[in-house]
């Protein structure tokens, strides 16, 4: 006849659940590591104001561009997004691309007029 600290079955086996166990000591109060402070939540990408504009582009260009657009997966592959980029990789080369106008110049720009 099986003693009753006999095991069970596996279980009893692999926790020991079987066999009598020490008594275990007390355990000091754990010291909880105070809560790290909040993490801000990401603020969404504001976007940019936009101006609708007509472009001539070449056909190069164009085709290049419509590539380029199939194989960028998302928002980021839209054809307007990615001519934003190239522009301002392009004109943060040219210092005078980021300085203002100087106030009461009359200056037009192909029916634009700056002031």
């Amino acid at each position: 006849m099986a003693s009753s600290s006999a095991p069970r079955d596996i279980n009893d086996l692999l926790t020991g659940a079987g066999r009598p166990q020490p008594p275990r000591p007390p355990q000091a109060p754990s010291q909880v590591a105070p809560p790290a402070a909040p993490v801000p939540a990401a603020k969404p990408e504001i976007a940019p104001t936009t101006r609708k504009g007509t472009f001539i582009l070449t056909e190069a260009n164009d085709d290049a561009l419509h590539r380029l657009s199939f194989y960028t997966p998302g928002p980021k592959g839209e054809k307007s997004y990615l001519i934003n980029k190239a522009l301002e990789a392009y004109l943060a080369q040219f210092p005078d691309s980021q300085r203002a106008i100087p106030e009461g110049e009359d200056v037009r720009r192909r029916g634009r007029r700056h002031h």
